[in-house]
């Protein structure tokens, strides 16, 4: 499934460069800074946070045919682990219909 194996190590010059890739669109960018910020947030205190950011890039990936992000997003609902609402009604939408955009309140098929 993955790109990113728990225990690499990851350094901060190769996290800036998914996050310039992730916010370009870049699919695998975007499931690989989400497993990062899911390993992180294991370890956090309050790992909501991190996880809702984990989650963010997941769903991006995931809208694009991203198996391995809807497969970790699967996980993170089961685990109750960096959901609000909207983050469940996006992942209801993807995991039902195979996709699509959505806009706060409306979803629209790709």
């Amino acid at each position: 499934m993955s790109y990113y194996l728990i225990g690499d190590e990851v350094d901060e010059k190769q996290i800036e460069q998914w996050q310039i890739d992730a916010n370009a669109g870049d699919e695998r960018a975007q499931l690989l800074l989400g497993q990062h910020y899911l390993k992180l947030a294991e370890f956090d205190k309050d790992p909501q946070p991190t996880a809702k950011l984990a989650v963010s890039f997941l769903i991006k990936s995931s809208k694009q045919g991203s198996d391995d992000a809807t497969k970790l997003l699967a996980d993170c609902l089961k685990k109750e682990l960096g959901w609000h609402v909207y983050i469940y009604v996006m992942f209801h939408f993807l995991f039902h219909t195979g996709g699509g955009d959505a806009t706060p309140g409306r979803f629209k098929l790709r």
